[in-house]
This record gives structure tokens, C-alpha cells and sequence, in this order.
């Protein structure tokens, strides 16, 4: 299941998510936003023009950091 997640390096959410998907051992490739103008365009573009962080992008699907939801898209996408 390919997982990218944007993030930057000041936001507490997108440690705590980081954190949860390790520990889940959840594999997943991170965009550091900080200094990344092709990240932040490709992220914008993804999110309709938003900027809050972190965004978690599961194939097609877009997500907030919100660990029960998380998990349960997670066992869904690994049951589908």
C-alpha cells in the first residue's frame, strides 16, 4: 500500500502521526514541506488549495490526521 505524507518540521501533528504510523509499522514516504516548492504545489493541487499539514494521501484518497479514522481505513485498504 504506497502512503506519502506531507508534513512540515515545526507541526506537532505531523510528529504524533509520523510517531503512530511507526509504530503501527506502517510504511509510508514522507514530503518534508519546509523549503519545498514543488511539494507545497503538488499538495495544493491534491487539497484543492489547502495548506494544513499533515495530509496523508493513501492511493487515491486524502486524510487528516485522525488516528481511529486512520486505522480504519488502513485494515479496509489492506482487507480490499
Amino acid at each position: 500500500m504506497k502512503i506519502t505524507v506531507y508534513t512540515t518540521l515545526k507541526c506537532s501533528a505531523c510528529v504524533a502521526l509520523k510517531k503512530h504510523l511507526t509504530d503501527k509499522r506502517v510504511p509510508y514516504r514522507e514530503i518534508v514541506l519546509d523549503d519545498n516548492g514543488d511539494g507545497v504545489e503538488k499538495m495544493k493541487r491534491l487539497t484543492d488549495g489547502g495548506t494544513t499539514v499533515p495530509v496523508i494521501q493513501i492511493k487515491n484518497v486524502l486524510v487528516g490526521h485522525h488516528p481511529r479514522k486512520l486505522d480504519k481505513l488502513l485494515e479496509f485498504l489492506e482487507n480490499w
